[in-house]
């Protein structure tokens, strides 16, 4: 490989790395929404 494409590579890594690391906590935030939102409307069923 020669370094022009060893940088290439390295930067394509580091974008997928990043878009993973988005992606994954887009998700767990929308999971603990969902959470909550259950939560909630337990609290008001209880009532």
């Amino acid at each position: 490989m020669k370094l022009e494409e060893l940088s290439i590579f390295k930067a394509s890594v580091e974008n997928n790395l990043g878009y993973n690391i988005e992606n994954t906590l887009i998700i767990k935030i929308q999971l603990s929404m969902q959470r909550w939102d259950c939560m909630m409307m337990a609290k008001q069923e209880g009532h």
